[in-house]
């Protein structure tokens, strides 16, 4: 099978799984799908995995100082503009870190932490096992590990599983 069909075919069936899974433990599909596209955006492999780990918990972790701020200090919208610029320079800034170069995936991952308070109804300081820190944390580690999964299988569907076992011995 060709490697556009072996990927599709991946995909496919683990964004299947992905829905039963993210229903077990209550959270939202689309927030794995979040992290997962961002394992692609970063280029696949280790390397890939590396990026989009880092920059979806980094945009995790600025969020989750971002809404701290906000839900503490409960200002006029003036308040919020300027919390979420600086948060947002923070996240451009933070691009000059080798690990943090994709910018676009610390954007993604402080979006998913906004969703996650919106989509629990919770506030940001609710460290629960249901509240919006654990919900984020938890799709970017399940959109990390489909990722992978999605490569790899990808990979042995397409026999290419050979040709990278062979680079890794190089």
């Amino acid at each position: 099978m060709n490697q556009q069909n072996s990927l599709a075919l991946s995909v496919g069936v683990l964004a299947g799984l992905s829905v039963w899974v993210t229903d077990v433990l209550s959270i939202p599909t689309w927030l794995v799908f979040l992290a997962w596209l961002t394992f692609f955006f970063c280029g696949l492999g280790r390397d890939g995995l590396r990026l989009q780990f880092a920059s979806n918990m980094w945009g995790v972790v600025v969020g989750i100082g971002a809404l701290s701020i906000l839900n503490a200090v409960n200002g006029p919208l003036i308040v919020a503009v300027i919390v979420v610029a600086i948060a947002a320079f923070l996240i451009a800034q933070s691009q000059r870190l080798e690990l943090l170069s994709q910018g676009p995936g610390s954007f993604v991952g402080f979006a998913m932490i906004a969703a996650a308070v919106q989509t629990t109804g919770l506030p940001i300081t609710d460290w629960t096992l249901d509240g919006p820190a654990y919900v984020a944390v938890l799709a970017v580690v399940l959109g990390s590990l489909f990722g992978v999964a999605s490569e790899q299988v990808a990979r042995v569907l397409s026999g290419s599983i050979r040709d990278s076992q062979d680079e890794a011995t190089v």
